[in-house]
């Protein structure tokens, strides 16, 4: 048997550390479903003051999500971007803070899943906050792309401090640092390795007939 991983292509656009703002942006890009942790972002975002956060997609929640920023006082710091174009998605992801990669566990299908944001925002250069679920985790702390988080991140205040501190990490880290992180993140997540495994294995199968 053979993974292929469904990973972005690779990006050769210099990597530029984006902290260091009075204002952060927290950033989810896919499907808006349920059990993407959606909501608890938006209740986390009381206790994140100058942060806001940008959902960009569209799903079978889009209208829950939405009526529940609009009865927050702080809806103004919440945005519903609806599908986007991919190439407008690059140019959006390239600006955020921090990506978001956070998933409840709603049996096997999502506790053993890889969402390809966590490619789409390494390629970017953006670091994350995920989930702890088996591949996520292998994928985060192979490539010290971000910071992990159990089942307490559906406790709003918990989960706004762990974004906090992952901020305040990335933050002071040396830019060297930095870019040398994501520039081998960018080699190892890519479809150009993937696609690799891809090719090889469907030259087995034809070689063995």
């Amino acid at each position: 048997m053979v993974v292929v991983r469904n990973f972005a292509p690779v990006c050769n656009n210099p990597i530029v550390k984006r902290l260091n703002t009075t204002s952060k942006t927290l950033l989810y890009q896919g499907a808006v479903n349920i059990g993407r942790g959606i909501e608890w972002v938006i209740d986390a975002l009381e206790y994140l003051e100058n942060y806001k956060l940008i959902i960009a997609g569209d799903g079978d929640i889009r209208d829950e999500m939405e009526s529940k920023a609009a009865s927050k006082t702080y809806s103004d710091r919440i945005t519903f971007l609806g599908r986007v174009p991919p190439e407008e998605l690059k140019i959006i992801t390239a600006k955020a803070d921090l990506g978001l990669v956070l998933l409840e566990n709603m049996g096997l299908n999502y506790y053993y899943s890889l969402p390809n944001r966590l490619s789409d925002f390494a390629q970017a250069g953006i670091p994350v906050i995920a989930t702890d679920f088996p591949e996520i985790e292998n994928v985060v702390n192979s490539n010290k792309t971000g910071t992990l988080i159990g089942e307490e991140a559906s406790d709003p205040i918990i989960l706004a401090e762990k974004i906090k501190l992952a901020i305040d990490y990335w933050e002071q880290m040396p830019d060297n640092d930095y870019s040398h992180i994501f520039s081998d993140a960018r080699k190892n997540l890519c479809w150009e390795n993937e696609k690799k495994s891809l090719i090889e294995a469907i030259d087995t199968i034809f070689s063995e007939k």
